[in-house]
C-alpha cells in the first residue's frame, strides 16, 4: 500500500473513532437530560392533578369556600393567559360557581353529556350543550372512568349524540319563523387543545369541571432551554450518526480494494446493513500479503518488499515476467524454470546492493 492510501486509511479510522465518541457522549447526555425533563414533567401534572384533588376535597368538607376559589386560580395560573376555567354547578346544571365564562355557552347554566352507548368508539369525549340542547364544544376527558355521573345526566336529558368524529347530527332551529331540520358537522365543534377534568361531590350533589388548554402542556417545551438543549442535542446526533453511517462503507470500499476483495460489492453491503456488514466483512476479509522477511504489508502487485529489499516474488529467467511461486514453466514464454529459491535469493541480492547504492 502506498504511503497516500495508508494516511487516507487512517484518517478515516480516526473520523469513524471521532463519531462513535461524540454519539455516546451526545446520547448520555440526552438520557441525562431526558431524566431531568421527565422529573419537570411529572412535578407540573402532580402540581395540576394535586390541585384539582384538593378543589374535590375542600368542597367534599367545607362546599364552595374561600378555599375553594383560591384554589381555582392557583389552577389557573398553572396555564399563560389564564386559559383555564374551573366550573361548579349542581345535579341541574345551574353554575354556582365559574372563574371565568370560558367554554360557557350561557353563564347561569352548564349542560355536559357523555356517550351512554357501550359501543361508541370515542368515550373520551365530553359534549357540551346550550340551553337547546345543541352540542356547542367536544372536548377530552382526561379520565373517563370518573364519568359514571355524567352517563346519568346524560341519560335524562336524552340528547342523541354522535357516535363518532366523522358524523353529521341534527338540530331544531327556528328561521324566520319557521322550524328547520339543520345538519351540523360533528368535526366542527371538535376543540382538540382543550381536555376536562371533571368530579361528582357525593355529600354535596355537585359537579366540578375544570377546563383547560391541553396543549400548552406540549407547547412549553418549544421555550423551555431543557427541552430546546433536548432538541438540538438531538439534531446533532442524528448528523453525527449520519456521518458514521456513511464513512464505514468508505472505509470497507477502501480497505476491500487494497485487498482486491470485491470492494463494490461489500462497500454497498455495508451501507446497507452498517456495523453487521462491517463485522461480516471483517470476519472474511483475506489478509495481506507479508513480505517473507520482515512480515510488513505488502501490495498484491509488489515484487520485492521496499522495507527490507527482499524478493517476494519468482521472476521468469527469461521473459522477467512475475511467475507464481508453483509454476515450473513460464507461461509468458515457455522458459522451464530451474531452482526457484536460489533465482530468488540472487535477485533478492541484486535489490538490496541497489537499495543500499
Amino acid at each position: 500500500m502506498s504511503t497516500t492510501f495508508k494516511k487516507r486509511m487512517k484518517m478515516i479510522q480516526r473520523g469513524i473513532a471521532i463519531c462513535v465518541s461524540i454519539i455516546v457522549i451526545l446520547v448520555i447526555t440526552g438520557v441525562i437530560l431526558s431524566g431531568f425533563i421527565s422529573q419537570k414533567d411529572h412535578a407540573y401534572l402532580q402540581q395540576k392533578d394535586g390541585l384539582f384533588k384538593a378543589m374535590n376535597a375542600s368542597i367534599e368538607f367545607n362546599g364552595i369556600s374561600e378555599e375553594v376559589k383560591t384554589l381555582a386560580s392557583s389552577y389557573a395560573k398553572l396555564y399563560p393567559g389564564g386559559k383555564a376555567n374551573v366550573i361548579i354547578t349542581d345535579a341541574s346544571g345551574k353554575v354556582l360557581f365559574s372563574l371565568n365564562q370560558g367554554f360557557m355557552p350561557q353563564n347561569d347554566r352548564f349542560l355536559v353529556a357523555v356517550s351512554t352507548d357501550e359501543k361508541h368508539s370515542f368515550s373520551n369525549d365530553a359534549f357540551i350543550l346550550d340551553d337547546n340542547k345543541e352540542i356547542r364544544y367536544i372536548l377530552n376527558v382526561n379520565n373517563p372512568d370518573n364519568t359514571f355521573k355524567l352517563k346519568e345526566f346524560s341519560s335524562q336529558l336524552g340528547v342523541k349524540l354522535p357516535s363518532n368524529r366523522n358524523d353529521s347530527y341534527e338540530v331544531e332551529r327556528t328561521v324566520d319563523g319557521i322550524k328547520k331540520n339543520i345538519k351540523i358537522d360533528f368535526n366542527n365543534s371538535y376543540n382538540s387543545s382543550y381536555d376536562m377534568q371533571y368530579a361528582y361531590i357525593g355529600s354535596k350533589g355537585l359537579n366540578l369541571y375544570t377546563i383547560f388548554d391541553g396543549s400548552y402542556f406540549y407547547e412549553q417545551h418549544n421555550s423551555d432551554p431543557l427541552y430546546v438543549l433536548r432538541d438540538t442535542i438531538g439534531k446533532i446526533l442524528i448528523l453525527f450518526f449520519i456521518l458514521f453511517w456513511l464513512s464505514l462503507p468508505l472505509w470497507v470500499f477502501m480497505d476491500a480494494s487494497s485487498r482486491d476483495f470485491k470492494a463494490p460489492l461489500w462497500s454497498i453491503l455495508t451501507l446497507a446493513t452498517n456495523v453487521i456488514g462491517l463485522l461480516v466483512y471483517l470476519t472474511v476479509r483475506p489478509e495481506y500479503k507479508k513480505c517473507i522477511s520482515c512480515e510488513q504489508a505488502l501490495d498484491k502487485s509488489f515484487i520485492a518488499c521496499p522495507y527490507c529489499g527482499t524478493m517476494n516474488r519468482t521472476v521468469c529467467s527469461n521473459c522477467k515476467q512475475v511467475l507464481e511461486d508453483t509454476w515450473s514453466v513460464c507461461p509468458y514464454c515457455a522458459t522451464r524454470q530451474e531452482a526457484h529459491g536460489e533465482e530468488l535469493s540472487n535477485v533478492s541480492e541484486t535489490v538490496t546492493q541497489t537499495l543500499n547504492g
